[in-house]
């Protein structure tokens, strides 16, 4: 056993010596490095990472933890997804989106863009944190679809992630994808394109129903009116607001209120007809007008703008049609007709990211209108005045005409043979005696007329002789 031992190096030796003779047809291999075996620790936990629902992820390529703050559209924001995709930088105001919520994002660690995956034709978040940028994330799940994902950072698609990357003595910055916006200040529009603001439109307090009395009217240097009503039998203020527009109506006349919510598109619109003696108001907020609106367009020469709300807003051209003619009008025009009407056109504009809890009655993605059409009726003339009277014969100065009976009689004209004799009159010589017309003592008899029995006689004269 031991003289095999000592005879195996020998040979080695020798082969080994016959390799190296010829170097150049034997190469010698380069060393292989060995590969650890990994260490296992007793008691130490095996690191899972979980899988999560997501359309796009957030990633963490830095070495350091990076603290995240994600906001999403507060419940009352409304996105108009094709108008908002346009620009999203522009259009999606910080203010239109709420509370933070804060994740801690580990080196190496991946985590939903929209932890709250709330539903929608498009996604939008503000994501910011210390050291790093905000961001808004815009984009259409149908893009993205959601599926499962490892929040392990290097196994997460290039493609879905939004990465991110701290350092220990810099601001930390994002990656590029086409779904990362820098929010950006619209530049402001000139006054040609200004809206309203807020407030300064038409406005209304709770309206009546039906019939109702006016007691009284007074009407506010800002274009308010108050109205003293009787509804029922109960009095009953109301207020309503028409800038630069008087409303027709007086006290002591009755109005029928009549509430309107749709217009003449069959857009939904919150308005209210009144009507009286004295004319008419139809006056409507929202996606549409009481008058024919043939089209709303936004205007190609103003860029829109942000409201006080946060909303991005852009002025608009309306075309309606006023006694049979169409127009072109903006916000601020007053359209009249000639028969003592007209249309306050207060607001025309498109909206497309609407905050409803700060400006009701305005439709996302659609046309946001304030009209007020107000007439006035003829005033109707008072009772027996304006009545067609017949004209009299005798008005006429035409000779032609017959004479007016009553007038005097022209001493010119012949007598009319028909015509019964005035009593004062001379009297005629061939008309006949009226038997119980009294004599005239002062006539003289008539020779051949009969005598009248029961006249009284005269005695006759004595006689000289008897």
């Amino acid at each position: 056993m031991a003289r095999r031992l000592r005879s195996r190096p020998l040979l080695g030796a020798a082969a080994l010596a016959s390799l190296t003779a010829c170097p150049a047809e034997y190469p010698a291999p380069a060393p292989t490095p060995a590969i650890p075996p990994p260490v296992e620790v007793p008691g130490a936990p095996v690191i899972q990472y979980p899988s999560v629902m997501a359309e796009l992820m957030l990633v963490n390529d830095g070495t350091r933890p990076q603290l995240l703050r994600i906001r999403t559209p507060r419940p009352e924001v409304q996105l108009d997804c094709a108008g908002v995709g346009a620009d999203p930088a522009a259009r999606l105001s910080p203010a239109l989106f709420g509370p933070a919520r804060a994740w801690i994002l580990d080196p190496g660690r991946a985590m939903s863009a929209r932890p709250d995956m709330a539903g929608g034709e498009c996604a939008a978040a503000l994501i910011d944190g210390p050291g790093l940028a905000p961001r808004i994330v815009f984009f259409s799940p149908a893009q993205y679809p959601s599926t499962w994902y490892t929040t392990e950072g290097p196994l997460v698609p290039r493609h879905l992630a939004l990465a991110v990357t701290p350092a220990a003595e810099e601001a930390a910055t994002w990656g590029a994808h086409p779904a990362l916006y820098a929010p950006l200040e619209p530049e402001g529009d000139g006054p040609a394109c200004a809206t309203p603001p807020l407030g300064h439109g038409l406005d209304w307090s709770t309206p009546p129903s039906g019939l109702v009395g006016v007691l009284a009217v007074s009407r506010g240097a800002d274009g308010c009116h108050a109205f003293d009503l009787e509804v029922g039998e109960s009095p009953y203020r109301w207020f309503v607001c028409t800038p630069g527009a008087t409303l027709p109506f007086a006290p002591g006349e009755t109005l029928r209120v009549t509430p309107a919510f749709s217009g003449p598109r069959g857009l939904t619109t919150d308005g209210v007809v009144i009507e009286g003696p004295g004319g008419r108001a139809a006056l409507s907020r929202g996606g549409d007008l009481l008058v024919p609106v043939l089209g709303v367009e936004p205007r190609a020469d103003c860029g829109g703008h942000l409201d006080a709300c946060g909303a991005f807003v852009q002025a608009a051209d309306l075309t309606v049609q006023v006694g049979g003619e169409t127009i072109h009008a903006q916000a601020g025009d007053v359209i009249e007709r000639d028969d003592d009407a007209a249309l306050h056109v207060y607001r025309a504009q498109v909206g497309y990211a609407v905050n409803t809890a700060c400006v009701a009655h305005q439709p996302v993605g659609l046309p946001t209108l304030e009209g007020a059409w107000i007439e006035r009726f003829p005033a109707a003339p008072p009772e027996g005045e304006g009545e067609e009277v017949p004209e009299m014969p005798g008005d006429s100065m035409d000779p032609a005409e017959p004479a007016d009976p009553e007038d005097p009689a022209d001493p010119d004209a012949p007598a009319d043979p028909e015509d019964p004799a005035d009593p004062e009159d001379p009297a005629d010589p061939d008309a006949p005696a009226d038997p119980d017309a009294p004599a005239d003592p002062d006539a003289p008899a008539d020779p051949d007329a009969p005598a009248d029995p029961d006249a009284p006689t005269d005695p006759p004269p004595a006689d000289p002789e008897g």
